[in-house]
């Protein structure tokens, strides 16, 4: 029960932010606790990734980490598929599938996850090459975002900057900090640094509950747009399209430096949260739904990953 609970434990989480908020919001006694929570969710989100990236960082020797030739490479791709997607945005601003063009575009200049460390390590990659890869995927994003949302909105050189200062300020905390906190640790407090070195399995779990609060506000954001069955469905394959391409691309380029699996996590594996919180500030909270789509797609795919690791080793 326990191996089957580690393996399947990202669509359980699934489900459960799913049913979760659908229970919640159906008790109209709680109303009053709307906001309160709303508030919890918003606080407790990136403290969650705070927590699992520092896990993951005392794990790793920060001298190992290296920016690779092959990471640009898979940088290119990310550029070359949004720019795939806005090119005909910015053609057809007004079309009825700018929500699709919107969607394609988020899913290829959303970074890696944080998370994609955690996966990474259980699936047996080399954890240092999906750190390098995260820094440089945030950093890329923090520079590339502004100019397609200046592009696509058309605005002054004074808002870029604004934009850019945003995004900045929401990666630093999840990703630059950790990374010094590990630092810190690993000099002036060796022991608190090896105990958490030594409990680096924990961080997937916090992924878990993370993803619970990430389901809830992606169901929320479904229960309160006006989108049709049919542009969901439409939107459902735009996103299959970025995740199979990402994953699969990740994986060739992985496999030729002799490190598939964190080829496959660097390029497919995205900070949904983050791509949440881009859309809703950003573009419109219907776009959004395409980092939750996304969600359910990256999350079983790593599940049946494990779950086919897991097989290998018990057939052994």
């Amino acid at each position: 029960m326990k191996r089957l609970l580690k393996t399947w434990i990202l669509p359980i989480s699934i489900a459960i932010g799913i049913a979760g908020y659908l229970v919640y919001v159906s008790i109209p006694s709680l109303d009053f606790t709307h906001h309160a929570v709303a508030e919890f969710v918003n606080w407790a989100n990136p403290a969650l990734l705070f927590c699992m990236l520092l896990l993951s960082f005392c794990k790793v020797n920060f001298g190992d980490i290296k920016v690779r030739r092959w990471m640009l490479i898979m940088l290119l791709v990310q550029v070359v598929g949004c720019v795939l997607f806005l090119v005909p945005l910015l053609l057809f601003p007004h079309s009825s599938l700018r929500l699709l063009f919107e969607g394609g575009v988020l899913m290829f200049v959303c970074p890696t996850a944080t998370a994609a460390v955690v996966v990474s390590y259980k699936l047996g990659g080399k954890i240092e090459n999906v750190i390098a890869y995260t820094i440089v995927s945030n950093i890329a994003a923090s520079v590339l975002f502004p100019l397609v949302i200046s592009l696509i909105t058309v605005q002054s050189f004074s808002a870029l900057v604004l934009s850019f200062l945003k995004i900045l300020l929401h990666v630093f905390p999840v990703l630059i900090l950790p990374m010094i906190t590990a630092a810190f640790l690993r000099r002036f407090f060796p022991r608190c640094h090896s105990y958490l070195a030594r409990n680096t399995e924990v961080a997937f779990y916090i992924w878990a509950v993370t993803l619970v609060f990430c389901m809830g506000i992606s169901t929320k954001a479904l229960l309160e747009s006006d989108i049709s069955w049919q542009m969901l469905v439409a939107l459902s394959f735009v996103v299959l399209f970025c995740f199979d391409m990402q994953f699969r691309i990740g994986h060739r380029i992985g496999k030729k430096h002799r490190d598939r699996v964190s080829g496959g996590q660097t390029l497919g594996q995205k900070n949904t949260s983050f791509a949440i919180w881009l859309a809703y500030t950003f573009m419109t909270p219907v776009t959004a739904l395409a980092s939750s789509i996304y969600i359910i797609y990256q999350n079983c795919f790593n599940s049946w990953q494990l779950y086919k690791q897991e097989k290998e080793r018990h057939d052994c």
